[in-house]
């Protein structure tokens, strides 16, 4: 596979960042200055080889986090969220619908766990985009290429390089 130029970015590949966030705004620290992560350092260095995207369910599912596990306000949800989306130059996609028949059709051919829908629904915005989606989940990638093939993980995209 080619170096793919736009990438989808699973949640669970900025969660540890949004971590590192939260940390800062309930410390008073400044947003730029904190430690980043591995994964997040790396995309920093190769972003201007790539294009970064999100989805408005990625958006949801970071706000649950930040709001459930950190304690953080919505107002403050909203400042981590922007300064992210400016940090790595991501766009974020804005979802309307989700084709749930094509999700409940991958679901009926191969096992998967509940949390597998709310994957499947990031895979179905990467395949609507035609974006090459980067995860951490190493089953999502195996398990659904039947759904959707252009999945890397975070080694791979790294060894690309």
């Amino acid at each position: 596979m080619d170096i793919p130029n736009e990438i989808y970015l699973d949640t669970n590949i900025v969660y540890k960042l949004f971590d590192k966030f939260a940390e800062a705004v309930k410390s008073g620290k400044d947003l730029t200055h904190i430690e980043l992560p591995a994964v997040i350092k790396f995309l920093k260095e190769v972003k201007d080889k790539h294009m970064y995207f999100v989805s408005i369910i990625t958006r949801a599912e970071i706000f649950r986090h930040l709001h459930s596990a950190q304690k953080l306000s919505k107002e403050e949800c909203y400042v981590v969220w922007d300064f992210f989306l400016g940090f790595l130059q991501v766009t974020e996609i804005l979802v309307k619908e989700v084709d749930f028949v094509e999700i409940s059709d991958a679901l009926a051919q191969k096992p998967a766990r509940k949390t597998t829908i709310i994957n499947l629904q990031h895979l179905w915005v990467a395949k609507k985009d035609n974006l090459t989606m980067l995860t951490g989940d190493k089953p999502l990638k195996e398990r659904f290429k039947v759904f959707y093939d252009r999945v890397i993980d975070y080694i791979e995209f790294q060894q690309m390089h």
